[in-house]
């Protein structure tokens, strides 16, 4: 049993979100400090999961085989410096679709312990309040990175927010921070964050 879980959405968490979509291996660009992140991440105790919606294939904008690729570059990429992600969950449906599996739902986030992971507590780190929602609906922690659509998020609902954390980066440190003291997370409340 490892002493945390942690659930990182990709875009707009570790990778860039694009408006129209990563389609190809070539979109794929990495945000600032998020290999260094991963790779920091991969020293711990813990278990790191990918978490992420990639409606693209249930709109009919790329094939599986396609998204597979683009999602074996990543993890390529994030092990060429250091890191690890030792489970991908993924959602491919699109919202129309009405799938159980789609965040928020935490379909998703249980389908590791299904998988036989087990550990003593989780965070779920993301842009998105998809995210938050799903860390909420598991009552776990939860880490509003204001990176991808993260700043946009906390203006658009604010009360909604728990934390706000500047990138991966950061929200790793705190981390750290935390399993080293045994203490509760310590974050930046969002209202003095923005």
């Amino acid at each position: 049993m490892r002493k945390i879980a942690i659930y990182l959405d990709r875009d707009g968490t570790i990778v860039q979100n694009r408006e129209d979509y990563i389609k190809s291996i070539d979109e794929v660009e990495f945000l600032p400090n998020s290999l260094e992140a991963i790779g920091k991440l991969a020293e711990l105790d813990a278990y790191i999961f990918m978490v992420s919606n990639q409606s693209l294939v249930g709109r009919q904008i790329v094939t599986q085989s396609e998204a597979d690729a683009i999602n074996e570059h990543i993890i390529e990429q994030i092990e060429a410096n250091g890191g690890r992600i030792d489970n991908c969950y993924f959602c491919f449906h699109a919202p129309s679709e009405k799938c159980i599996c789609r965040k928020p739902s935490p379909f998703l986030f249980l389908e590791s312990l299904r998988d036989g992971y087990r550990f003593e507590r989780a965070v779920v780190i993301g842009d998105q309040y998809t995210d938050i929602i799903a860390a909420h609906n598991l009552e776990l922690p939860s880490m509003l990175v204001k990176t991808g659509l993260g700043k946009k998020t906390i203006q658009s609902q604010p009360t909604l927010a728990e934390y706000a954390i500047e990138d991966l980066l950061e929200a790793v440190d705190e981390i750290t921070q935390w399993l080293n003291a045994s203490k509760e997370l310590a974050v930046v409340e969002t209202k003095t964050a923005q």
